[in-house]
C-alpha cells in the first residue's frame, strides 16, 4: 500500500509541474494537487484543514490584504503609470546602460505592485513603446520587463513568502527584507548586464524602426 501511495504521488507531483509549465492558474493547480495528496494519504480533511488555519493567520493575512489594497488604490489612482512615467524620464540620458535600467525600474515598481501581471501592464504598456522607439527589438523590450518582476516584490512587506520567511526564521519581517535585498540587488544588477550583452550579441539594442511608431509612441 505504501509503494503504490508513493507511486501515485509522484505521479502528482510530477502533473502539477507539467501543469504549473503550461502556465496554468498556479493557486489552483497546487491547492487540487495538495488536496490529490491529502486523499491519497488517506486523510482528505487534511487540505481544508490547512487552509483554514492560514486563513485564520492575522500575521499573513493582513500585511497580504493591505499590499493587493495599495496595489488596487495605485491602479485605481492610475498613480502607477505617472510613476512609472517619472522613472522612464530618466532612461533618456542612459546611453548604452537603456536595457539594464528598463530592468531595475521596472523591479522597482514591482515593489510597490507585487503581481506580476499587473507590475507588466502597468509598466509595458510605457517602457516598452519607448524602448522601441529607442531603437530596441520589441522582444528585447518585453524582457526588460520579464526580467524586471523576476524576485524584486520578496521586498515589499506584505508579500505572502516574506512574511512566511519572517515567521519560520523569527527575525522580523525588515530584517528578512534588509537581508534579502543585498542579494537581490547583486542578482538583479548582474541579470540585467547580462540581458545587455545578449541584446548587443544579437543586435537587438538599436537600429529597430517601427513605422507605427514614429511621431506617435510613448511621449515623456
Amino acid at each position: 500500500m505504501d509503494i503504490l501511495q508513493n507511486i501515485l504521488g509522484i505521479l502528482v507531483v510530477i502533473f502539477m509541474i507539467i501543469l504549473l509549465i503550461k502556465k496554468y492558474e498556479s493557486r489552483m493547480v497546487l491547492f487540487s494537487c495538495g488536496a490529490i495528496l491529502c486523499i491519497i494519504a488517506g486523510s482528505p480533511m487534511d487540505a481544508f484543514e490547512a487552509f483554514t488555519k492560514a486563513i485564520k493567520n492575522a500575521k499573513v493575512i493582513e500585511p497580504i490584504v493591505a499590499s493587493m489594497g495599495f496595489a488596487y488604490v495605485l491602479k485605481l489612482t492610475e498613480c502607477d503609470k505617472h510613476l512609472v512615467h517619472s522613472l522612464s524620464k530618466f532612461l533618456k540620458h542612459a546611453g548604452i546602460f537603456l536595457v539594464p535600467g528598463a530592468v531595475l525600474i521596472t523591479a522597482f515598481i514591482n515593489i510597490s505592485i507585487t503581481s506580476s501581471s499587473g507590475c507588466s501592464a502597468a509598466v509595458g504598456a510605457i517602457i516598452i513603446p519607448l524602448l522601441m522607439r529607442m531603437g530596441v527589438h520589441p522582444a528585447m523590450a518585453a524582457s526588460t520587463v520579464f526580467l524586471g518582476t523576476y524576485g524584486s516584490a520578496n521586498l515589499n512587506p506584505g508579500y505572502a513568502q516574506t512574511i512566511i520567511v519572517s515567521e519560520v526564521s523569527g527575525k522580523s519581517v525588515m530584517d528578512v527584507i534588509h537581508y534579502e535585498a543585498i542579494y537581490f540587488g547583486m542578482s538583479g544588477l548582474v541579470c540585467a548586464l547580462l540581458l545587455m550583452a545578449v541584446a548587443f550579441y544579437l543586435k537587438e539594442y538599436k537600429g529597430y524602426n517601427d513605422e507605427t511608431l514614429i511621431g506617435g509612441g510613448c511621449r515623456l
